[in-house]
């Protein structure tokens, strides 16, 4: 479980940063969403992940849910694609 701390547009699309609520470790990644209003708006509908943001990559829908950045994601899923 995420609690999203910031949010703001770069060049890239939306800097997205996320608080893990059970350990307090903050992480960062862009997003690719047009703006911020966008996400906000996108973010905040009850819907699943996949269902809210169907353009992003597995790895930016994880970061969404849990605040696994992609290198924590490959560390932790390796032995499942080993």
């Amino acid at each position: 479980m995420i609690e999203l701390k910031t949010v703001k547009e770069v060049p890239e699309g939306v800097e997205v940063t996320v608080c893990r609520l059970l350990t307090g470790e903050e992480r960062t990644m862009v997003i690719d969403v047009k703006s911020e209003a966008e996400f906000l708006t996108t973010f905040s509908r009850d819907a699943p992940i996949q269902v809210r943001f169907p353009k992003l990559n597995p790895t930016q829908r994880e970061f969404l849910i849990s605040g696994l950045t992609a290198e924590e994601q490959d560390e932790l899923f390796k032995e499942e694609y080993d």
